[in-house]
């Protein structure tokens, strides 16, 4: 009886940090093959540590106020409003009404392992029109997802689609059976 219950407060330790904590194994995009990944860019992890990570490459970039974000590709509206309010008021979706000139963030990748996530933000440059910053993330029991180190890549990145969030938010929020 001794053996069994010492057992199961063995587990109970090893396994409760992650029975309350990220999903362990997440891809956003899912890569090719890999079948066993969580992979939707609207789940709970995905814009939590999108977020996080935004906010770092955002301030970092000294942007002016107010800018333009985009999630992982298939993230739905309520997805972005979530995300909007976490951002803050300077936070915008794209649309055809934005400002001109206003700086757009993307999120091209998520990848979480466990407490670890990985995500790639494209963001406007000086030196390339468009830049690369791979932001690495831990979570913690205390304070969620934080950012462990945000480093820019000098490597020169296709633009973000933002004209796709505006086709895709059009027709999301189109009334089921309108045409229009």
């Amino acid at each position: 009886m001794k053996r069994a219950s010492r057992l199961i407060a063995l587990f109970v330790l090893a396994a409760g940090p992650f029975a309350c904590g990220p999903t362990a194994y997440f891809n956003v995009p899912s890569d090719e093959g890999d079948w066993f990944a969580l992979n939707s860019a609207n789940a709970g992890t995905a814009r939590a540590v999108s977020e996080v990570a935004l906010a770092r490459v955002v301030a970092d970039s000294g942007a002016p106020s107010p800018f333009e974000y985009l999630l992982p590709e298939g993230a739905a509206i309520q997805t972005y409003r979530k995300a909007g309010a976490a951002l803050g008021p300077s936070a915008l979706v794209p649309s055809e009404q934005s400002p001109a000139g206003t700086p757009l963030f993307a999120v091209r990748s998520v990848r979480v392992r466990g407490t670890e996530a990985q995500v790639e933000v494209i963001r406007p440059s000086g030196v390339f029109d468009w830049e690369l910053v791979d932001v690495d993330l831990v979570w913690n029991l205390c304070d969620g997802w934080r950012v462990d180190l945000a480093r820019p890549r000098r490597v020169q990145v296709e633009a973000p689609n933002r004209s796709t969030f505006i086709e895709d938010a059009a027709a999301e929020t189109q009334p089921a059976g309108d045409p229009t």
